[in-house]
């Protein structure tokens, strides 16, 4: 019993690490990122109020590689039901990683990961999106073979940055939007990505760079950037990020948030029932009240 206890301390003790570093990278990605606005219109979500709050968050842009050219021979319904065909399939990847679709325009999507819901490995969402959207767009392309002149390719733009996420104007049912130059940056990575291809940011890049494959793509001018920006080419993820490795406390079953976890142990009688050994039962109880408190100030 006692094994477990300390293997559960230990593991706690290491998500306190995780998230420390984890925030640390995010906070020089945001010392990184240029704070210059640029608006971006999206769909009406549920109203709730004008309030907005700077934040970090990973901007996915995606569009269909010439599409313009590929539906002028295609009759306009074709057209209209290889749209709907297309949307539903990104739509349905980006809602898997809980991403919000901020807007579509006819065959383009642009996609927030981190805002108004964050989660801490939302720039790893954004990439395992783009790899199955590809995917995705590949077994579209073959259902519609028979009726396009060639094959289907989406290119891709990623990148990390801080924006300021909230609801434009206080009117009932305004719109939830994200802005910044992250998004600039990331639309523009998607206009200089080739059919088929995924272009990051160094920022995005350096978040996840453990879990997928990347080959630089040199240094890009962009349109409207005073400087080149380094880019990288997605080209997969690595063995780690294909393992579904528990983390932290996951690995003892405990699939919870961390704090919500550490406040369920944190009730010295709840973990005296839960062990035997009442004394460190205690001394769990008041070492996991101090993780919780860490968290709470390296999280909040």
């Amino acid at each position: 019993m006692t094994t477990t206890l300390d293997s559960i301390l230990n593991a706690a003790r290491e998500r306190v690490r995780t998230l420390k570093g984890q925030r640390a990278a995010l906070e020089a990605a945001a010392r990184a990122a240029p704070t210059a606005p640029a608006a971006a219109a999206a769909p009406a979500m549920p109203p709730g109020g004008a309030e907005s709050d700077r934040r970090l968050a990973t901007i996915l842009f995606a569009d269909l590689s010439g599409f313009t050219s590929l539906s002028e021979g295609l009759d306009p319904e074709d057209v209209r039901a290889l749209q709907t065909d297309l949307l539903d399939t990104l739509r349905t990847t980006l809602l898997r990683y809980d991403a919000f679709v901020e807007k579509f325009v006819g065959d383009a999507v642009m996609a927030v990961f981190g805002a108004p819901t964050a989660h801490e490995d939302d720039p790893e969402r954004a990439l395992r999106a783009a790899l199955e959207m590809h995917e995705g767009v590949d077994a579209l392309s073959a259902r519609w073979e028979r009726r396009l002149p060639r094959p289907l390719q989406l290119h891709i733009g990623v990148n990390t940055g801080r924006v300021v996420a909230g609801h434009i104007g206080s009117a009932e049912g305004a719109a939830y939007a994200v802005t910044g130059d992250a998004v600039n940056v990331a639309a523009r990575l998607q206009s200089a990505a080739g059919p088929g291809q995924t272009l990051v940011s160094l920022n995005t890049q350096g978040l996840t760079r453990n879990a997928f494959e990347f080959e630089s793509g040199g240094a890009l001018e962009l349109k409207g950037k005073s400087r080149p920006v380094d880019v990288f080419r997605l080209l997969g993820q690595t063995a780690q990020g294909r393992a579904p490795v528990a983390r932290g406390l996951e690995a003892h079953g405990l699939r919870a948030p961390l704090g919500q976890v550490l406040v369920v142990l944190v009730g010295a009688q709840a973990v005296g029932m839960a062990f035997d050994d009442r004394r460190r039962a205690r001394i769990l109880a008041q070492e996991v009240q101090q993780f919780q408190h860490q968290v709470t100030g390296q999280t909040g």
